[in-house]
């Protein structure tokens, strides 16, 4: 695509590459519902040409500062581009659901914290004091969260100056491309934001590690991201955030409705699609057992079926691999100690697996017993990911935020994680900041005029 498409048509059937790039196309790629394999879209896949061509043409942008967008033209497009993620809402998170398979009610959930991301975006454009862009971005794109992920980026180069590429995931590539064609529509110049479909590795890698990226980001898989930061050349920056299989501790005296709620809706009905949900949950030994049974018997209970239906409480999983990676490590759970509390066919509920390892993206949670509750948050430590913990039972805060490593606690009713990001992460679950604003900071450098003043006379 040399110049914007010919009208505005976000639930278009066939999408061009979204880059500055004369390169015909070799290669379409079918789009299909994880649900019932519908077909969606086709959407021109990018090889190595229109990658080259993409980052040439971010990289002159970069380097052209005298024709970059004012701080009022970039606020101006913030605003618009949330007027179009109001208009378009409902077909968007349909679209994403469709896409991803999971539940309209994330979706919704991804809609709004688009609209809180843009406000945090414009606050942190305002707050720059002349700081300005200090490089091109690159953000691979996760096949989880497929509105919140790429529209958090997008709005962060906005806000930062930044000539971004999106590589969109080619399992859920829809949702990226509406809104980089969003971004275009709301007064954003034709590319400074381009989104490329790359199902080939190779390619995919010539991309992230090119000399003209200044920042690679990246979401999802931790194993993937610090591999992608080892291979990065001099000079090339990186932000990753990895969840990693966050704790949920149950006190003893904790509200056990609540316990289970949070298990089931912020767990179970999430955590095919959404890293931060909570896969481990460390329970009293005394009340461990009934609740992983009364946690397995409330999952068979969720509604299933069409994702993009609002009755519909359970999606599927849009990766194979990842669906695979599951099975196996659920398998290997239970040919040890762990034992099994019926849930439903595409998920599990494990109770007492004699071991805490971090479980692959979809629907299984473990349930851990324990005796000592210090002892318990030493355990939950012991994975090394730290984002944030959940805790149900709010008179034991002060002692458990203390006892555990993730620099955020999420206590009773926050543990449901609605319309919930990361703002901190430790250890291997982040690189660089991981909330908007601090990003914006870091993606920016204040210029400075040293030696101005005429030279004094010698005379």
């Amino acid at each position: 695509m040399t110049g914007l498409a010919p009208e505005f048509d976000p639930l278009r059937s066939a999408w061009p590459v979204w880059a500055a790039s004369d390169a015909r196309t070799r290669r379409r790629l079918n789009v299909l519902a994880p649900f019932d394999r519908e077909p969606l879209a086709q959407v021109d896949v990018a090889d190595e040409r229109h990658v080259n061509d993409a980052l040439f043409t971010a990289f002159t942008l970069f380097r052209g500062r005298s024709r970059w967008p004012s701080a009022d033209e970039r606020l101006a497009i913030i605003d618009g581009f949330v007027a179009l993620i109001d208009e378009w809402a409902d077909r968007l998170a349909a679209g994403a659901s469709h896409e991803c398979g999971q539940p309209l009610w994330m979706s919704h959930e991804e809609i709004a914290l688009i609209r809180e991301d843009a406000a945090t975006a414009r606050a942190a454009l305002t707050a720059l004091d002349g700081a300005t862009a200090a490089g091109t971005l690159v953000f691979i794109a996760d096949h989880v969260r497929p509105l919140a992920g790429p529209a958090r980026v997008l709005l962060t180069a906005l806000a930062a100056g930044a000539p971004v590429i999106v590589a969109a995931h080619p399992n859920a590539p829809l949702s990226a491309l509406r809104l980089v064609e969003f971004m275009e529509r709301a007064g954003l110049r034709y590319g400074w934001a381009q989104a490329l479909v790359i199902p080939e590795a190779d390619t995919l890698r010539a991309l992230a590690l090119d000399a003209r990226v200044g920042t690679l980001i990246y979401h999802g898989d931790s194993d993937q991201g610090w591999a992608w930061r080892a291979a990065l050349g001099p000079g090339t920056g990186a932000l990753l955030l990895h969840a990693g299989s966050p704790p949920l501790i149950v006190a003893s005296d904790a509200d056990q409705q609540l316990a289970l709620d949070v298990a089931l809706g912020a767990g179970f009905a999430r955590a095919a699609h959404d890293r931060s949900a909570w896969r481990r949950v460390f329970v009293p030994q005394h009340d461990a057992a009934d609740f992983a049974a009364a946690l397995g018997a409330r999952a068979l209970e969720l509604r299933r079926g069409d994702p993009a239906e609002p009755d519909t409480d359970v999606g599927v999983h849009n990766d194979p691999g990842a669906r695979d990676a599951l099975r196996v490590f659920r398998d290997e759970l239970l040919a040890g100690d762990a034992r099994r509390a019926p849930a439903d066919g595409d998920g599990s509920v494990l109770f007492d697996p004699g071991t805490s390892a971090a479980a692959p993206l979809g629907r299984l949670i473990v349930v851990h017993p324990y005796d000592d509750l210090e002892a318990a948050c030493h355990r939950a430590n012991g994975l090394p990911f730290a984002t944030h913990a959940g805790l149900i039972g709010a008179a034991r805060a002060d002692v458990v935020a203390e006892w555990l490593d993730a620099p955020t606690l999420l206590v009773d009713q926050a543990a449901l994680l609605h319309r919930w990001q990361p703002s901190a992460a430790l250890r291997r679950s982040a690189l660089g900041p991981v909330d908007l604003a601090g990003r914006v900071r870091a993606l920016t450098v204040a210029r400075s005029l040293r030696g101005t003043q005429p030279a004094a006379s010698l005379a």
